[in-house]
C-alpha cells in the first residue's frame, strides 16, 4: 500500500501499488500524490507526456 502525500486532503488517502501502475513504492524521501491529487495541486502527470 502506499499513502497520498497530500494527507487528509486526499479523498482516497491509500492504494494499492498495482492498482496505480507501481512495482515497489517510492523511497521515503519522495514525495508521491495520487492521480486525482496531482490534477488538484497542479502537479503534471509524467505518464501523460506520451504522444500519439
Amino acid at each position: 500500500m502506499i499513502g497520498c502525500d497530500a494527507n487528509e486532503a486526499c479523498p482516497y488517502e491509500w492504494f494499492h501499488l498495482d492498482c496505480v501502475g507501481l512495482k515497489a513504492a517510492p523511497k521515503t524521501n519522495v514525495k508521491w500524490y495520487c492521480k486525482e491529487c496531482k490534477k488538484r495541486l497542479g502537479i503534471p502527470d509524467k505518464k501523460s507526456n506520451a504522444t500519439g
